[in-house]
């Protein structure tokens, strides 16, 4: 039976690459300032331990839709000259807005991807290259460094090489809608629904659909099963991700699990979140990276 190596990016941190949410916040700063702006204006991205959008995924899911409405929305109702027409200039308004602020995150977000520089980068730990690799990073630090065949890697977000459709990142966050009609089946539309609706574009353009992806990439996963060994380097084990592990799971029962833990807290929800999954705690190795 095969090695199956899953890889975060704790992985590329380990080889001193700056691919920290952090460090993206730093090439946003000194490269789009108004983007900067726009995040601190619209999204609440958390601090943790002093490094700015340690969780840029996740708070992706903070978008204050209502605030972005109301700084575009200049209609007064009680004016003499409103007409109910006047809304569909601010839902067309918005459409555009949000159009904008989706392209401009995901274009400078893979400017950010394409500056990584990983020539200088050396092997750091011993990988089994006949071996199955998924990977969350958009980097080529396994196939480039560790002359790992591309065709043994499987990108499940994407990569920089441009053989791949566009980088995938986000968060997992729904949103309670209004629904149609009330209890008494009368209708909840007002003359701001549509604009409203066109507002909440930046939440649900950040939705990290991973089921779609599990669904969409079925014949991949049917062909990584019944591993041996299982080896998590480096990634966080985020409840965003946890299907992914699900899915492995569910197509490799027997296999041993090797995860790692970059800090000491990190050990006992790693093993809790393996054991949610369903793998046997006999089954399971944590080792600190």
């Amino acid at each position: 039976m095969e090695t199956l190596y899953i890889i975060g990016n704790g992985f590329d941190l380990h080889h001193s690459l700056p691919t920290s949410y952090a460090d993206f916040n730093r090439f946003v700063l000194s490269n789009n300032i108004e983007l900067s702006d726009t995040i601190e204006e619209y999204f609440t991205m958390n601090l943790s331990d002093h490094f700015l959008w340690s969780n840029f995924e996740e708070d992706l899911g903070s978008f204050d839709w209502e605030l972005f409405h109301s700084n575009h929305n200049n209609i007064d109702t009680n004016n003499d000259n409103f007409r109910p027409s006047d809304t569909y200039g601010l839902e067309d308004e918005l459409v555009a807005e949000a159009e904008e602020i989706k392209q401009v995150i995901c274009s400078t977000f893979e400017e950010w991807i394409e500056s990584i520089d990983i020539s200088q980068a050396r092997r750091k730990l011993r990988v089994l290259k006949n071996s199955r690799f998924i990977s969350f990073n958009y980097t080529l630090l396994l196939e480039e460094i560790y002359n790992i065949p591309q065709g043994r890697v499987f990108h499940i977000h994407g990569d920089i090489s441009g053989n791949s459709e566009e980088l995938v990142f986000g968060h997992n966050k729904t949103m309670d809608e209004v629904p149609e009609l009330d209890e008494k089946g009368d209708s909840n539309r007002t003359l701001f629904t549509d604009s409203e609706s066109a507002a909440k574009a930046p939440f649900h353009s950040f939705y990290k659909p991973v089921g779609e992806i599990i669904n969409s990439n079925t014949d991949t996963f049917e062909s990584m099963k019944d591993f041996k060994d299982i080896y998590v380097l480096g990634h966080s084990l985020n409840y965003i991700d946890v299907p992914y592990f699900k899915e492995i799971h569910n197509r490799s029962k027997k296999s041993k699990w090797h995860v790692s833990f970059y800090e000491d807290k990190e050990k006992e929800t790693h093993l809790s979140t393996l054991l949610q999954i369903g793998i046997p705690s006999e089954s399971i190795n944590l080792y600190k990276l």
